[in-house]
Parts: C-alpha cells; structure tokens; sequence
C-alpha cells in the first residue's frame, strides 16, 4: 500500500510539472519597426500633416497680419475698433478649432492605417506560439520582465521569419 501511494505520489507530481505553462516574450516595438507596410503609412501620415501644417500657417498669417494691421490702424470709432477686435477673437477660435480638428483627422487615420500592420503582427505572434506551444507570450518591449531563464524564448526572430521580414 505504500508502494502504491509512494507511486501515485511520485506520478502525481510528475505530471504537476509537466503541465506548466510554457511562456515565450516578444519586443512588440522592434516587430512594429520592422513591418515594411508601416513606412507606406508613415509616408501618407507625413503628407497629410503638411497639407494640414500648410494650411494651418495660411491661417496664422492671415491672423498676424489682421493683428499688425489692426495695431497699426490710426484711432477709429468705438464700434469699428470693437468689430475688428471680434474678428481677431473669431480668427483665433477658428486657428485652435482648426489644429484640433486637424490632430483628431491625423489620429484617427492612423489608427485607422495602423489597424492592418497591428492585425497582421498579432496573427503571426498567435501562429508562432501555437506552433513552437507557448501558453503565454509577454511583451517585452515596456521593460516589465525581470527575468528571462531561457533567452531562447524570445519568439521575436520565429515570428519576422514567418512574416518573412528580414
């Protein structure tokens, strides 16, 4: 009988340690610099920020030079001095709406571009732990991990192989 519990034990055991769970890390920043896809969406993000940047300078020129002209302007009346003051104020709501809708267009269409890459990283990190038979991949690119046993569980190289990125 105690032979029997000695044995069921010692099974008992084996079989807790073969049953971890294998965990494999990733640097996702060094995967997301290398997809190829991500300088045609860097190259379109620049051109529309210099359509916007371009356009955002006409109006803060217009604005400067409203702003001169009205300093220099000879003492008018009362209600032509406060007018031309009103039209400064709405030039400049208009410039700070303008940037802001401007950043949120430039946001969104990136995230909008960056969607695909993203999508496409996540489905080879899936197919290379599935097949290497990680339970766990952790991103190590924030600097979380502390200690990494087996350098060999870096499936950054395993997963540019298969998107075929050198």
């Amino acid at each position: 009988m105690r032979k029997i519990t000695l044995i069921l034990l010692s099974f008992v055991t084996f079989l807790s340690f073969s049953q971890r769970s294998k965990t494999a890390n990733i640097n996702t920043i060094t995967l997301w610099s290398k997809m190829p896809e991500k300088v045609v969406v860097d190259s379109i993000l620049q051109q529309k920020q210099k359509e916007y940047s371009n356009y955002y300078t006409e109006l803060l020129t217009k604005y400067e030079n409203d702003a001169k002209q009205f300093q220099n302007s000879t003492k008018q009346n009362e209600l032509i001095t406060n007018q031309k003051k009103e039209d400064l104020l709405r030039q400049q709501k208009r410039i700070n709406d303008y940037k802001i809708k401007a950043e949120n267009l430039i946001s969104q269409e990136k995230d909008k571009l960056n969607a695909p890459i993203k999508e496409k990283m996540q489905k080879a990190i899936d197919i290379v732990a599935t097949k290497l038979k990680y339970d766990y991949v952790i991103d190590s690119s924030f600097g979380n991990i502390i200690y990494i046993k087996n350098k060999k569980d870096n499936i950054l190289v395993d997963v540019l192989d298969h998107l075929e990125i050198k």
